[in-house]
């Protein structure tokens, strides 16, 4: 007898177990969602105008740009180097 509600309890078992995972999913759905939206809002162009404003990070106005040219034309290269050697 205690056999036979053996396999009945388990899977009574099993759904509780379903169902929990079922809400927990849910509530992490919501709270990612929440997540994103937290994370769309502090990278708005709006926020980070005013971040880059309250670190005098503002772009520069025209003229206050200065291009650097090199002294010479020798280029540092990176590259990769064969480690085989020839032979």
């Amino acid at each position: 007898m205690v056999a036979a509600a053996s396999p009945r309890i388990g899977n009574v078992m099993a759904g509780y177990t379903i169902e929990r995972l079922k809400a927990e999913k849910t509530e992490l759905t919501d709270q990612l969602r929440v997540v994103q939206i937290e994370e769309a809002e502090m990278l708005s162009p709006a926020r980070l105008e005013e971040l880059a404003a309250k670190g005098n990070l503002a772009a520069p106005a025209p003229g206050q740009e200065q291009h650097l040219q090199p002294k010479d034309s020798a280029f540092a290269l990176n590259m990769k180097t064969s480690s085989v050697s020839a032979q």
